[in-house]
């Protein structure tokens, strides 16, 4: 799995980030997991991949709402509640 979410990152992702990411990535399964009830992450891996993206590619921007920066507004959501939305919508609870 973080091949693919490393070449989905593509340049976003930094060589020395894979500590964080291997941690992104349990933090994101063990979630996903306690939200299913599962103990296999299999059928969960697109939910989990797409929120461990998300999760990375706001890092620092925690606890901030939005930002807007050369004309592009971001909104920092809350990516555990969006991945339990998903999973809820997809029938995987």
């Amino acid at each position: 799995m973080i091949e693919e979410i490393i070449r989905m990152l593509g340049d976003n992702y930094d060589i020395n980030d894979n500590q964080v990411l291997n941690d992104i990535i349990n933090e994101v399964s063990y979630s996903a997991l306690s939200i299913t009830n599962k103990t296999s992450i299999d059928g969960l891996e697109d939910i989990i991949k797409r929120a461990v993206i998300k999760r990375y590619l706001i890092r620092g921007g925690e606890g901030t709402k939005s930002s807007n920066e050369l004309g592009t507004n971001l909104t920092f959501e809350n990516v555990m509640e969006e991945m339990k939305r998903e999973l809820i919508v997809e029938g995987k609870r």
